[in-house]
């Protein structure tokens, strides 16, 4: 039987003071086995993939402000 693993995909925010590219973050992420699929600009945040059981470790890092689901979103009015 293959190893099967769940996966999220979670917006990441970061503390830009000490890194403003988020590299150490982004390092930390392909290292737990997930995806950077996006680093945005405007904010210091990525949209990443990680294995579900690695979202702890991530968020519990002292260059991340928030960790939450990245959903779908829609306009309602």
């Amino acid at each position: 039987m293959p190893n099967i693993r769940t996966v999220v995909t979670a917006i990441v925010v970061g503390t830009p003071t000490a890194d403003p590219e988020l590299a150490e973050l982004r390092a930390s992420v392909l290292a737990a086995g997930g995806s950077v699929y996006f680093r945005y600009t405007s904010v210091a945040a990525l949209s990443v993939m990680l294995p579900a059981d690695k979202v702890g470790v991530i968020a519990a890092r002292a260059d991340v402000q928030s960790l939450s689901p990245n959903r779908m979103t829609a306009r309602t009015a």
